[in-house]
């Protein structure tokens, strides 16, 4: 059987089909068993509960009785009080009321990262209609900073992982650096330049 997986962790984080929306595979599948699609889901993101590593699979019966065994011989699974403790959070109705919850937060701090990268001056060409991530397009950036990896480097720098702050004093450096008629490599630093050619 060629089955194709499909993981779910993210589906509710959907933000353009009305609010409370969520997506599935399942809608698609006839028959359990006969079908070829394994969905994967669990508590992880949908549920914001990433250190509970507590999941569920839907396929195929002889798949799910493989995947069983091996999981029961590999670690155990997790522990029975775990997945008492999730039952509750499974109930449909707290289901519906957590997906809106989490689909007005993510999309209200999705909305004020794309406003604040748009001030900043960086372009998003695609914003997100579900899950968390943004993906920046750095090519308008000189050189070196158009690399990703020579951009998050200097975020380093800055003392900024992940966060619009340090986008911000990044671009000002440049910025204010240029004006001054210096170079950008001067800028962000010889040493990270000289290290990548």
């Amino acid at each position: 059987m060629n089955a194709h997986p499909r993981r779910q962790f993210y589906s509710h984080y959907i933000y353009d089909l009305g609010e409370g929306a969520s997506v599935s595979a399942a809608e698609y599948v006839k028959d359990v068993n006969k079908d070829n699609v394994v969905i994967i889901d669990g508590l992880t993101k949908n549920w914001r509960l990433p250190g509970w590593r507590c999941c569920w699979v839907l396929g195929p019966k002889p798949l799910i009785n493989a995947l069983s065994q091996a999981g029961g011989s590999l670690d155990g699974g997790a522990n029975h009080v775990l997945q008492v403790a999730a039952l509750p959070l499974l109930e449909l109705e707290r289901v519906k009321q957590d997906r809106i919850a989490l689909q007005r937060h993510f999309k209200m701090k999705r909305d004020h990262v794309l406003a604040r990268l748009e001030k900043i001056g960086l372009k998003v060409h695609t914003p997100p209609t579900s899950t968390f991530y943004i993906w920046l397009d750095l090519s308008q950036l000189p050189s070196p900073l158009n690399s990703g990896l020579v951009f998050f480097e200097e975020l380093l720098k800055e003392k900024v992982i992940v966060g619009l702050d340090g986008f911000e004093r990044l671009l000002s450096k440049i910025h204010s650096g240029v004006k001054d008629g210096k170079d950008v490599h001067d800028i962000v630093g010889k040493d990270l330049t000289e290290s990548k050619a």
